[in-house]
């Protein structure tokens, strides 16, 4: 099963706001890409790039 950045961005944000340990934190370069709308399969772009079709 996949998930996507946005997912993995909010589970890991919630993570760290309840636990404050640094290694729950969401990477900041995730959060970047996500701001920048680079969010995976959904859209095309973001930690490869996904061809259409």
């Amino acid at each position: 099963m996949l998930i996507g950045l946005v997912t993995v961005a909010s589970v890991a944000t919630s993570r760290y706001d309840e636990s404050k340990e640094s290694f729950h934190a969401p990477p900041p370069q995730l959060l970047r890409m996500v701001e920048a709308g680079l969010l995976g399969r959904e859209a095309g772009r973001g930690f490869h790039a996904y061809g259409r079709g």
